[in-house]
């Protein structure tokens, strides 16, 4: 009798016999009666390199300038002495991925007396949204008349690539205000206090009202206070309506040609013993600009 031999393709999807935590793929070709196999294991897991898909910081970001704007209060473009402009941007994210980003600001001449910072971390920007950024820059007093250039580099940190634009502006230098103090004159008639004499001299047991105008004859001012300052034995009385109390008006801004009015009143107490009543009258500006003149008045 004859015998005949076939093949047998066998897989084993699990097979504990060998001893194999894993997935086990087993293959044999025999004749009738055994089988031989042989194991294949997949790689590791954790052998396994990381793809663009499992790791979105590798797909490619493609970073879009929108708008870049530079804005300062007065809106003429021009950034004056000891004012604050914004360089304002609007970058878009068009890429397939994430980026990081950071800004560069690099002087393409003279920045004297400008302050910025020169890096600006801004921080994660994802695929298909878009960030606004502002970055201030200002211009000290001492600033002088010109054209500034800076060189802004927008960076993707994930990748290294580069976006690169110019911020052009101008500096104006200050033109300090100048104050002027003028003492128009007092008065001693009953219609200041009906006790009064009316003679033109300033006696004790009078009350007496100054008239003064402080007058801005340079450049625009900020935050202007005036201050009158008296001597014991006097009581002193505001009559100005600016803001402030007791002896201290504040004009706040005061530009270029303004002037404001200041005006109070005294009463000499009977028991004054001094040939003069002397007033300081003083000006101060935030940044540092004053001004004082002194009205002395004899007493009889």
């Amino acid at each position: 009798m004859r015998r005949n031999s076939y093949t047998i393709l066998v897989l084993l999807t699990t097979f504990q016999a060998l001893g194999c935590g894993g997935r086990v793929e087993l293959v044999g070709r025999s004749q009738v009666g055994s089988i031989h196999v042989s194991p294949q294991q997949e790689p590791e897991p954790s052998s396994r390199q990381p793809t663009p898909e499992s790791d979105p910081s590798r797909l490619p970001a493609h970073l879009v300038l929108e708008k870049k704007e530079f804005r300062e209060p007065s809106g003429n473009q021009v950034l004056d002495a000891d004012e604050e402009g914004t360089l304002y941007m609007k970058i878009r994210n068009d890429g397939l991925g994430p980026a990081k980003l950071a800004i560069r600001l690099i002087p393409l001449g003279s920045v004297e007396h400008l302050e910025f910072d020169r890096y600006h971390i801004e921080g994660k920007l994802p695929k298909q949204q878009s960030l606004t950024i502002e970055i201030p820059l200002r211009a000290g007093l001492a600033v002088a008349d010109g054209m500034r250039e800076l060189k802004v580099e927008i960076v993707d940190e994930y990748t290294g690539g580069v976006l690169t634009s110019t911020l052009r502006f101008k500096t104006r230098h200050l033109e300090p205000p100048v104050f002027l103090i003028v003492i128009q004159g007092y008065d001693d008639g009953p219609d200041v206090h009906p006790n009064n004499w009316p003679n033109g001299r300033v006696e004790a047991g009078e009350t007496i009202k100054v008239t003064a105008i402080v007058q801005n004859t340079g450049g625009d001012a900020e935050e202007v206070v005036a201050t009158v300052e008296y001597p014991d034995g006097i009581e002193f009385s505001r009559i100005s309506s600016e803001d402030g109390e007791n002896n201290r008006f504040v004009f706040k801004q005061m530009a270029s040609g303004d002037q404001r009015n200041l005006e109070f009143d005294f009463f000499i107490h009977p028991k004054f013993d001094r040939d003069t009543v002397d007033f300081t009258l003083k000006i101060a500006e935030s940044r540092g600009f004053r001004a004082e003149e002194v009205l002395s008045l004899g007493v009889e």
